[in-house]
């Protein structure tokens, strides 16, 4: 699917009519691999990258969404029910 956005990148790169500003975020966080994809394609320099650490999304006040890599552990293992709930708000 990434290669799609990245054709798009290159093709617009190409007709040079209009000056671009590509950005990427990466979610949760960015990795060797993506900058070995981006590299691959010949976009790495040409776009702003970016990480959006999205780890914990609260869908409702009692529902516990485990993004968080550690929510479980806290939460039931070692009781800490302070560390989830600050990440919600």
């Amino acid at each position: 699917m990434l290669t799609i956005q990245l054709e798009q990148i290159k093709s617009l790169q190409r007709s040079g009519t209009v000056e671009h500003e590509f950005s990427i975020f990466w979610v949760p966080r960015r990795t060797l691999v993506s900058d070995k994809i981006l590299e691959d394609e010949g976009v790495l320099g040409d776009v702003n990258i970016a990480e959006f650490a999205l780890f914990f999304l609260p869908l409702e006040s009692d529902v516990l969404s485990l993004e968080l890599e550690d929510a479980f552990t806290d939460l039931y293992l070692v009781g800490l029910s302070t560390n989830t709930s600050k990440e919600a708000y």
